[in-house]
């Protein structure tokens, strides 16, 4: 029998990795999706980060908007895990500059301490064919409560996309905080 959290995940389109969520969302963002896209054991796809990875405070901030649970600072660091589905994991582990192909999902974690057992927000990542968000690398972005039972935002989010245009050269998607150090040498990527 399937519990809500599972049919929650199976009833969305996500865009893994880092959607972001600020401020007064439109109404395509805050939109219910209803194909089924993102598998329920992302869990299951490969990890990106053995540990989790502490998130600077800036970031972290852009992807949530403050709320009580935070206080007394929604901009305190954060800690991440990444995963990536079978589509997207050469892109992610091989390519020094890679085009992740069309169906890639990222998911991203984020939790409020290094030990927390449940994620205060995913964000998600999908890769849509061309044409989608030409001006996004065609990537859509998710936001989910971090029971992943509630989508908070869905699109083109801008936040998420503002952020994302500081990679383009990685296809829209940050590595270097979540790879290992030797991954990143490999890579020639700068390590953050």
């Amino acid at each position: 029998m399937r519990t809500r959290k599972s049919s929650v995940l199976t009833a969305f389109a996500a865009c893994g990795g880092v959607a972001c969520l600020c401020g007064v969302l439109s109404a395509q963002q805050m939109a219910k999706p209803s194909k089924t896209v993102f598998a329920e054991n992302y869990r299951g796809w490969f990890k990106v980060n053995a540990k989790r990875v502490k998130f600077d405070a800036a970031p972290a901030w852009m992807c949530a908007a403050p709320n009580a649970s935070q206080m007394p600072s929604p901009h305190l660091a954060k800690f991440i895990t990444v995963y990536v589905n079978p589509v997207g994991k050469a892109a992610m582990l091989e390519q020094s500059h890679p085009k992740f192909p069309v169906g890639t999902v990222i998911v991203k974690e984020k939790y409020t301490t290094g030990v927390s057992k449940t994620p205060e927000l995913m964000t998600v990542m999908r890769k849509h064919e061309k044409g989608y968000n030409p001006d996004n690398g065609d990537w859509e972005y998710l936001a989910l409560a971090g029971d992943s039972r509630q989508v908070q935002a869905q699109g083109k989010i801008e936040t998420c996309q503002s952020c994302h245009q500081q990679v383009v050269g990685n296809d829209y998607v940050f590595r270097s905080p979540y790879l290992s150090k030797a991954q990143c040498k490999k890579l020639k990527l700068d390590i953050q």
